[in-house]
């Protein structure tokens, strides 16, 4: 659909100015008396009037609508706003009125919306006419559910809204005070609601930079090279026109508002094209973008007086949408990808990047014009959230035994034929060297088109998303080998080597996600790459990369991985946590590491380094941006050896003796080397997880029972029998770590302490999987414990681990189900 001028009323951007400013009070009163007009037979038209108090002011609803402050709003979803109203320039009160102001525009702009697509405009559909608001339940000692409930009783009822459903709310911020909800409403139904003037339930109109995540605008203005100085104002920030962004690694992840569907998305790439090409129709040499914008016509003697966010922003568009070109050859190269939600149709989000990915891509896009379409998008009344993809990037002799039983150096679990058998891993990473002998497949050479072959030795799938190789001694193919490495010499035969995996009978799926050096390009589509292997049944998918996020924060890729997960309880991703706690830095886990329902990996140390009761020093730490503990567990992630990529060569392999050095087999001819990192303690994690897969469908469990586990009941199982770490290894000094801290989370991987395995250890277990709880509903689990069959140990454990629905990208408090479990003697 094409968009016509009149979309210039569709959304107001960044900021708005004080009503002392005469543009802000013409454009806000001209808005007001719109209200005043709407005195049509039509029920919505007369609601609305008669909601606005019949007098065109907005009073009647500023008591509602502002029961959400400024700074309140900033612990329920992450944004710039503070630097935005300048806060700490201006102070809170002056903040706090430009704050108020935008509220109050974003309200009459609906307004103005729903009354010309009453009125028939073309230029107006339902989807344009019903805006994004932020909607909270304070009613007390109520769930979620009843929260969202009670929303939608008062807006079908009260406000007769039809149209309204569960579909078109999502859960953003849950606790026992408050739960709130993205929603997109008529502005009617809006009025009906504010003017209920209920405490208990603030409603505030969504503009665009309440949609735009925190950091997005630095981390833009950090990977064109422009360097952030804190103690400098943004707008005094020293870039220029063509200061870029790479095209290939910078792309705009966008979520809609609830109750989009396919067709939606179709229309959208269209439809924001169309609005960044608008221009002004008063004035053609501006864009109706950079129009939106309330201080656009503001003097610069009147800009003065404005947050430093404000020159900023009417510089970002001189220098891109507003400059000769217009963004012109950036318009042209753009892409938009969907991302599906759980419901058939339903999206819950898309991804605008610059242009097509490639091994050899090396296109670059003007970051003022990056900005600019940022800016455009988040003017949308379909989007909720709009942020930059995270930079990705690539974050066993030993393990084998420390993952089974530490205590006694042995492996229990291969003695009793536990190896992965019948399992398929899938793994997404930088490439995968197809003929190292510990996957090398002699009877023919790997298809790297996406097909499954399940008759294959060892890779069963080889997705070229990228390209279809590593780099020399590249990260894939080490990651690979520690998970499923077997030897064969010649292609063929097995045996035992030095750097054989933890599930050494198993099989992989793998997607060449390598974008050169240390970088990943990960597809938007989640279930392109969560998706690689499960044809042939993977249930498991390991992802030993990451981001770096500044700051810390719950994105659209959590979010996305988060959804995946919540809609298929059989499957677990398993992520490193990262490499940046170096000094015990905190919060320093990247996406999607602090996604729910991952399991998250830390690094311990092996005993060639100072001992496995140490984790490594670069490990990182927790807790999330919400405060849930992270990682998850660790595992021996120093000094690891594995498989070697080696391009040049056919079938490399062991060399005569095992290399001694960390660095040792880099670059070389040997088939194996030494590598470090969360990386590497990810695929010993889950190697790990397909041996706990293999146990249940083969029926060690005691009851004999094959059972398929869920992607929950595995994760349950890792944590449950976690080992504690006692120190930090800091380099010349060690510090104390303790059982469920942000350092090691629930500890180190222990299978023989978290399953019972008959000759070799003496625990007694029980486990419930797929167990629904309802709201409001408690399940009680009796059990009686005894010393029968020789038990004679004191430690009791009970875990509880579930699949949580996705947060809102942005997210203050993440958690949408907040479980408890207590354990009563």
């Amino acid at each position: 659909m094409m968009l016509r001028p009149s979309i210039a009323y569709v959304q107001l951007l960044l900021l708005v100015v004080s009503a002392t400013a005469a543009t802000a009070n013409t454009k806000i009163s001209k808005a007001r008396r719109l209200r005043q007009k709407l005195t049509f037979t039509n029920p919505s038209r007369r609601r609305a009037q008669d909601s606005s108090g019949g007098g065109g002011s907005s009073a009647a609803a500023s008591a509602s609508i502002f029961a959400i402050g400024l700074e309140e709003f900033q612990q329920i979803l992450s944004t710039d706003l503070l630097e935005e109203y300048g806060v700490e320039e201006l102070g809170v009160e002056k903040a706090t009125e430009l704050w108020e102001n935008s509220a109050n525009y974003q309200l009459d702009l609906a307004v103005e919306a729903e009354e010309r697509y009453l009125d028939g405009d073309d230029a107006y559909g339902t989807e344009d006419a019903e805006y994004p608001y932020l909607i909270c339940s304070r009613k007390p000692r109520k769930s979620a559910l009843a929260r969202l409930g009670q929303i939608v009783d008062i807006a079908v009822l009260g406000a007769e809204d039809e149209s309204f459903n569960e579909s078109k709310l999502f859960t953003i911020y849950n606790d026992n005070d408050m739960s709130c909800f993205g929603a997109r409403f008529l502005a009617s139904t809006a009025l009906v609601i504010a003017d209920l003037q209920d405490p208990e339930l603030p409603l505030l109109p969504l503009g665009a930079n309440l949609k735009v995540r925190e950091g997005a605008v630095e981390e833009a203005l950090r990977r064109a090279g422009i360097e952030i100085d804190p103690d400098v104002p943004i707008d005094e920030f020293v870039f220029r026109r063509n200061d870029a962004v790479s095209s290939s690694q910078t792309r705009i992840e966008v979520a809609l508002c609830s109750g989009q569907d396919r067709d939606s998305l179709d229309r959208m790439g269209v439809r924001l094209l169309d609005f960044m090409n608008l221009l002004d129709p008063d004035d053609p040499s501006q864009s109706v973008v950079a129009k939106q914008n309330i201080y656009a016509d503001l003097t610069a003697d009147e800009l003065d007086n404005m947050p430093a966010r404000s020159k900023f922003w009417r510089r970002v568009f001189e220098m891109g949408i507003d400059s000769a070109d217009g963004c012109q050859d950036t318009f042209d190269g753009m892409i938009f990808e969907g991302q599906m939600g759980d419901e058939d149709g339903e999206v819950i989000g898309f991804y605008a990047s610059f242009g097509e990915q490639t091994a050899d891509t090396n296109l670059t896009t003007g970051v003022s014009c990056a900005l600019s379409i940022i800016a455009g998008i988040s003017l949308l009344p379909q989007v909720c959230s709009v942020d930059l993809n995270p930079l990705i990037s690539t974050n066993n002799v030993d393990a084998t035994w420390i993952l089974q039983d530490a205590a006694d150096v042995n492996t229990p679990f291969y003695d009793k034929g536990i190896t992965g058998k019948g399992e398929v891993i899938g793994v997404s990473d930088s490439g995968l060297d197809t003929d190292n002998c510990y996957v090398w497949d002699a009877t023919g050479d790997i298809r790297k088109n996406g097909v499954v072959d399940e008759s294959r030795r060892k890779i069963i799938q080889y997705d070229d998303y990228i390209d279809d190789q590593d780099d020399p001694s590249g990260h894939g193919t080490h990651v690979v080998g520690t998970i499923v490495g077997h030897r064969a010499v010649d292609g063929r035969a097995e045996s035992d080597g030095l750097a054989n995996g933890i599930a050494r009978d198993a099989k992989v799926a793998f997607i060449d996600c390598g974008a050169g050096g240390d970088s990943l390009y990960i597809p938007a589509d989640t279930g392109r790459y969560l998706g690689i292997g499960t044809p042939a049944g993977a249930k498991i998918h390991s992802s030993s990369w990451g981001s770096d996020l500044i700051p810390p924060k719950y994105d659209s890729l959590s979010r996305d991985t988060d959804a995946y997960l919540y809609n298929d309880w059989n499957f677990l991703q398993i992520v490193a946590a990262g490499n940046s706690g170096t000094g015990n830095r905190e919060k320093s886990i990247g996406s999607p590491a602090v996604a729910k329902n991952v399991l998250t990996v830390g690094a311990s140390q092996n005993p060639t380094n100072k001992g496995i009761g140490y984790l490594a020093d670069f490990s990182s730490r927790g807790p999330t941006s919400d405060g849930r503990i992270s990682p998850d567990v660790v595992a021996p992630g120093q000094s690891i050896l594995s498989m070697n990529a080696v391009p040049s060569e056919v079938g490399e392999c062991d060399p005569d003796s095992e290399p001694l050095s960390f660095s040792s087999g880099i670059g070389s001819s040997e088939g194996v080397l030494y590598l470090q990192g969360t990386s590497m303690a990810t695929p010993a994690v889950s190697g790990a997880a397909a041996l706990v897969r293999q146990y249940f469908k083969d029926g060690f469990f005691p009851t004999g029972e094959s059972i398929d586990p869920s992607g929950m009941l595995l994760k349950a199982v890792l944590i449950s029998g976690a080992q504690q770490l006692s120190l930090i290894d800091n380099g010349f000094t060690s510090t104390p770590t303790a059982f469920y801290d942000n350092n090691q989370g629930f500890g180190r991987v222990s299978l023989i302490d978290s399953l019972p395995l008959e000759g070799a250890n003496l625990i007694n277990a029980s486990y419930a999987d797929r167990a629904i709880i309802r709201d409001g509903e408690t399940i009680d689990f009796e059990v009686n414990i005894t010393h029968a069959g020789g038990c004679r140990e004191n430690d009791f454990r009970a875990t509880l681990v579930w699949a949580d629905p996705p947060g809102a990208s942005g997210c203050v408090k993440c958690l949408v189900n907040d479980l408890d479990l207590t354990v009563t003697n």
